[in-house]
């Protein structure tokens, strides 16, 4: 596929490495993000640590689950370290972070390790917060053992 100033792009780059990981996931709007979550799917959070405790994206999205983007291949792929809330690969499962790149490359992944039902949200927490979708600080941080930033 032609690159910027004609050059191909080669997976190894990062515009190239996105445009793969687009072709292998379904991104969806909140909106329809949040349809799903009423349906039963589950929201993975691809920010690192870090990210969810400064606010990147504007907040963290109400039950979601963080598992950072460099974690999720062994909470979703390694026997001896799964996240026991990946169990089933047949759920739904929607990843987001601030802004969807991550989520694009985290629900690539997963489909990748066999997860069937993945789906990004566009835009991430950002676009969620922009269609006027609540978020919340406190539950996440919580359990990251941090409190909240002010």
């Amino acid at each position: 596929m032609p690159g910027r100033k004609g050059r191909s792009i080669q997976p190894s780059d990062l515009d190239g490495l996105m445009a793969l990981a687009r072709e292998r996931c379904q991104e969806l709007a909140p909106r329809d993000c949040l349809a799903l979550v009423g349906s039963g799917a589950m929201i993975v959070d691809c920010r690192d640590e870090g990210a969810i405790a400064a606010g990147d994206g504007g907040g963290v999205i109400q039950g979601s689950v963080p598992i950072s983007l460099g974690w999720l291949p062994m909470a979703a792929g390694s026997r001896e370290s799964r996240d026991e809330r990946l169990a089933d690969k047949q759920r739904v499962v929607i990843t987001t972070c601030a802004d969807g790149r991550q989520a694009v490359l985290g629900a690539a992944l997963m489909t990748q390790l066999g997860f069937a039902n993945v789906r990004a949200m566009a835009g991430g927490i950002a676009a969620w917060v922009s269609a006027g979708l609540d978020v919340q600080i406190t539950g996440v941080m919580g359990s990251l053992g941090r409190p909240p930033p002010r």
